[in-house]
């Protein structure tokens, strides 16, 4: 929970911040992308942020601790190891500042279905997880839910609930995968 919350805080300053580039991510970038970002801009850097138990990687590799290597002198980089590694969060981008902070997600845990139920291979295997939003708060969810109550997300820019995160997101929004692009090819 402190992790989601950790990387909400941080978009959410840099949303506030002129020099935020959240809004350079595009479809068919990764959440590694973000962490990027976050990492460089916000001073995120610490790998272990982004990943949760169940995350898919190789057994023989440790786990990166840092995001990105290098420093302002020289070139700043995406760590290799953490661009090969499933990480625990998907992330949405080019979300205006102007959203509604307390009902719109930034960043939940992976393999949450448009059905509202997380899929069997995600972090705590389909037993919920959390969705952070944008004025920085955080929220367990077992499974979402299209009634009222304590389960719900509501439709952007409505009161009505809806079990699919992407109804949950503004328009032009882009729902950055966890999983590595070379490991989304296969």
């Amino acid at each position: 929970m402190s992790n989601a919350e950790q990387i909400a805080k941080t978009y959410l300053n840099l949303s506030e911040d002129s020099r935020m580039q959240i809004t350079q991510l595009k479809a068919g970038d990764t959440s590694h992308a973000a962490a990027f970002i976050l990492a460089k801009e916000g001073g995120l850097n610490n790998a272990k942020a982004w990943l949760l138990p169940g995350a898919t990687r190789d057994e023989q590799k440790p786990l990166p601790n840092v995001v990105i290597r290098g420093n302002v002198s020289t070139a700043m980089t995406l760590n290799p190891d953490f661009a090969q590694v499933t990480l625990g969060y998907e992330f949405a981008a080019n979300v205006p500042l102007g959203a509604p902070p307390s009902t719109t997600p930034i960043v939940w845990t992976r393999g949450l279905r448009s059905d509202g139920a997380w899929a069997p291979d995600s972090p705590w295997q389909g037993k919920g997880g959390h969705i952070a939003f944008m004025d920085g708060h955080v929220r367990w969810f077992d499974k979402l839910s299209t009634a009222s109550g304590e389960d719900s997300l509501v439709k952007y820019g409505t009161t009505t609930p809806t079990a699919n995160i992407r109804e949950a997101l503004p328009p032009g929004a882009v729902i950055l995968s966890a999983v590595p692009k070379q490991a989304a090819g296969r």
